[in-house]
């Protein structure tokens, strides 16, 4: 019934072209926080106040001089960022730290206490609040006239991250399976492309309240079409008993799409049909059950769930970690670091977009293990050599790591039940946090080893992918084999 319903509702209309543009946003937007950190803390520049001829790049060693006001900031050759307008250098130096530590907090209290919310009170109620909550955060930001009120404000602004993870599970509950690896391409692609925009921001405008001015006004229209255009998703519904409302949101969902008519006709016509169908949605589902959501620790606790949850646990995190790995070697290839981050980020847009398509093609898991294979040897081989050629190397490893948070983001929500979706990906999300911060630690301990073991950890990413199931193509998990067997020894019970 769910799909004859589908069918009618038309899953590529109007509804589906606005909330996939609302997840693409969403993610960027509330992204923004560890795209901007590099550009809004780079320190400025120093001039003499006697010969304003000569330049000095900030370093402490200048402090006593620029205590002294024998050295004041040279507005010519600075980004006009936080570093430049809140004075964070010499005795407020160590916010230069601290800031993106706060993020990094935020998006971790963020992932621990929020996670199983959207999966306890739904997607639309969820998406809704942390969306006027970043609104609000976005506003504070361009608002911000201190060091401390940007240490607070990231704070909050890291919390946010959170959002991003449901953006990987609304796109499988409503957006066409055949979009689905189109959509995180684009979402993942728009996050490259800010990274790119902001270094041209800084090149040629260099206001940093601009671009808050300019992700202020496009988080303000996200918002809007959020509160008119979004409803709370029926394969979620229906999987916590709640036919009735599930139909309900098909009635909005075909109401946009311009089939209202056909959706009201349908439902007059195979009215018993329909009563059936949400009963059967409710009986279904164990009264006591349906309510309940699952933490991390429960996930890893039942036997259905534990291999995926633990293969795909270890992927995001190498992924990432070979990925910020990847990234500080661009400090060691010819050219200026700034043409090499720009360059960096338009092959991952690219990388990006062909590696959700083509997964839509050739499904997600043979890409996976390419994309790991090619990343893994390519950073390997790039670690002996030098010039031109490691900086070829270094990119094609890029590419396959960032390729690999794509698909394996797509890939992640189409195998677990909708109930298990939120608390599984913000952990994800979070694991995925953990592995850039591992980066330094590890090259303290074991220096450019370190490099060698993230090399021999994407070649373990791929032969992993061996364990999994692919889904391309397969019907998306909606229930937990556990839950399954419980309603099974109550029904006997009850019969008995």
């Amino acid at each position: 019934m769910k799909e004859k319903i589908e069918e009618i509702i038309n899953i590529h209309g109007k509804f589906q072209y606005i909330t996939g543009f609302i997840v693409i946003m969403t993610g960027t937007l509330t992204s923004f926080y560890t795209l901007e950190i590099s550009y809004l803390l780079k320190q400025p520049n120093f001039i003499n106040i006697i010969n304003p001829n000569i330049t000095y790049i900030y370093s402490p060693i200048l402090c006593n001089d620029i205590e002294l006001n024998k050295l004041v900031k040279d507005k010519k050759n600075s980004l006009i960022n936080w570093s430049y307008s809140f004075n964070i250098y010499c005795s407020k130096d160590f916010y230069i730290d601290l800031i993106p530590m706060f993020i990094f907090l935020g998006a971790l209290l963020g992932c621990i206490f929020l996670t199983h919310y959207p999966d306890k009170i739904g997607r639309e109620k969820m998406l809704k609040i942390m969306m006027s909550y970043s609104l609000l955060v976005m506003f504070l930001q361009f608002i911000n006239s201190s060091a401390f009120q940007t240490l607070i404000f990231n704070l909050l602004g890291g919390i946010d991250t959170f959002t991003y993870s449901m953006c990987c599970y609304i796109v499988t509950e409503y957006l066409p399976r055949n979009w689905s690896g189109l959509a995180i391409g684009l979402l993942n692609g728009l996050y490259s492309l800010v990274g790119i925009l902001m270094g041209f921001f800084f090149m040629y405008i260099n206001q940093w309240r601009i671009i808050f001015t300019i992700f202020l006004i496009l988080h303000i229209i996200t918002t809007y079409l959020i509160f008119i255009y979004f409803t709370e998703s029926p394969n979620y519904l229906i999987n916590i008993g709640k036919g009735n409302y599930a139909l309900e949101c098909y009635k909005k969902i075909s109401k946009i799409n311009g089939n209202e008519k056909k959706i009201n006709e349908f439902i007059k016509i195979h009215s018993k049909e329909i009563q059936d169908f949400i009963n059967q949605s409710f009986t279904s589902t164990n009264k006591n059950i349906k309510s309940k959501t699952y933490s991390v620790i429960e996930i890893f606790n039942l036997k259905s769930q534990r291999k995926n949850f633990f293969i795909l646990s270890y992927i995001w995190f190498a992924a990432s970690l070979n990925y910020f790995g990847i990234i500080i070697n661009l400090k060691t290839i010819p050219g200026s670091f700034f043409s090499n981050s720009i360059m960096a980020f338009l092959g991952e847009l690219i990388s990006e977009l062909m590696s959700g398509y083509i997964s839509d093609i050739f499904g997600r898991l043979i890409i996976m293990k390419l994309l790991s294979y090619i990343g893994s040897i390519s950073f390997f081989i790039s670690l002996f050599l030098n010039d031109i050629l490691k900086s070829i190397f270094i990119m094609i490893g890029m590419l396959g790591f960032a390729g690999i948070l794509t698909v394996s983001s797509i890939y992640t929500p189409e195998i677990f039940a909708p109930k298990l979706r939120g608390t599984i990906c913000g952990f994800l999300v979070l694991v995925m946090r953990i592995g850039p911060l591992c980066v330094p630690i590890l090259t303290n301990i074991l220096g450019i080893g370190v490099y060698y073991l993230m090399a021999l950890s994407g070649i373990i990413c791929g032969i992993l992918c061996n364990f999994l199931e692919e889904s391309l193509g397969k019907k998306v998990e909606d229930s937990i084999p556990e839950e399954e067997i419980d309603k099974i020894k109550e029904n006997f019970l009850l019969n008995s």
